[in-house]
């Protein structure tokens, strides 16, 4: 998965401190690498160094025996000694060269992002609750060209399950950035709680109000106990248990070496799709968020599962806004409201 979708990610559940403290606690091993890196480098530097000095060596001695012999004479043993070394100094500045070449490139294209990146918009009212999110005409593309959204209303409220339909590409997912407040360069009006959005700490609002489960999970290399509660705060085992058995994943835990406590491989490969999926969607659900939107949550989930998350919503949305980005008519069936994205105007229907 590549680093803009983890970037996302961490933007839409507000896990700034929760990475700044994971990455302090990996930086001493990462430390060690770098210095054993360093070492492997110095290395090899020095043993080019070596080569070199014991080629210019060897030349050195062959040509005097040839001079001391007349089969050469001491302006030829000089010009074929110079153009040795040129040459090896070409040859060493070719490989620090490329080594160098990459070093920069890389460099260049993080700088290029860093500047690139669009900065945030972040009011300081902080909210406790989600009762309702409005778009009063909204108007938004990235393209100067090309708007993805064009006028569009919709409220959301408390209470309902709203599914987001529409083929790929069209700006489902681009409805739930402007939500939540990733952008903040659209034409219109966003309100939450009949509050202006740019006025709204959108770190705070995402971080404690807003469950957000992506259709691909990304996993950590840990515990599937700590991937179940990672950035969550203030979560009871007790609830931890009832989500889980809700969702049917206890048969997993049974599975598992160690249950929970099993670790999650770096590309998570001892885990399935839909287990990655049912993780994802606990973690959201124990965070106890006002907003919940899913992504093509049950895209690799079996029929038990589908079922297991469908009861589970209804018996959740009654203090919530559900949003579901889907194209299953099994998850359209339990929505209150069908909004479609389409390129003309958009339009919602009543289920």
């Amino acid at each position: 998965m590549n680093n803009s979708i983890k970037i996302k990610l961490i933007k839409l559940n507000s896990w700034y401190d929760v990475f700044a403290s994971k990455f302090k606690d990996d930086f001493n091993p990462a430390y060690k690498s770098q210095i054993e890196m360093t070492k492997v480098q110095g290395f090899y530097s020095s043993a080019i160094t070596i080569v070199t000095y014991s080629a210019k060596i060897i030349v050195f001695f062959a040509g005097g025996i040839q001079v001391i012999q007349d089969k050469m004479t001491i302006g030829q043993f000089t010009a074929i000694n110079a153009y040795f070394s040129m040459l090896l100094d070409c040859t060493t500045y070719f490989v620090s060269f490329g080594q160098s070449y990459q070093q920069a490139k890389v460099a260049y294209t993080r700088i290029t992002e860093l500047f690139q990146a669009e900065i945030e918009c972040n009011g300081k009212k902080i909210l406790t609750d989600i009762e309702s999110i409005e778009f009063k005409n909204i108007t938004f593309g990235y393209d100067p060209k090309r708007d993805l959204l064009e006028g569009f209303d919709q409220t959301f409220e408390k209470g309902r399950i709203y599914s987001i339909i529409g083929r790929n590409g069209i700006g489902k997912s681009t409805l739930i950035d402007l939500m939540v407040g990733l952008h903040n360069d659209y034409d219109g009006e966003i309100l939450i709680n009949r509050t202006c959005i740019k006025d709204i700490d959108v770190y705070n609002l995402r971080r404690n109000l807003v469950g957000f489960v992506e259709q691909e999970p990304i996993l950590f290399n840990d515990t599937v106990f700590n991937n179940l509660t990672f950035g969550v705060q203030g979560y009871t085992k007790s609830k931890l248990d009832s989500i889980m058995t809700d969702m049917g994943i206890t048969d997993l835990m049974e599975k598992l070496p160690v249950g929970i406590n099993t670790e999650v491989s770096e590309k998570a490969n001892n885990i399935s799709g839909g287990e990655k999926q049912k993780i994802s969607i606990i973690r959201s659900l124990v965070k106890n968020a006002q907003l919940l939107v899913f992504d093509e949550p049950t895209s690799a989930m079996d029929a038990t599962g589908i079922r297991n998350f469908k009861r589970l919503l209804e018996k959740l949305k009654h203090d919530r806004i559900i949003v579901i980005i889907t194209h299953s008519h099994d998850l359209i069936d339990i929505s209150d409201e069908i909004i479609e994205i389409s390129k003309e105007k958009e339009i919602s229907a009543t289920a």
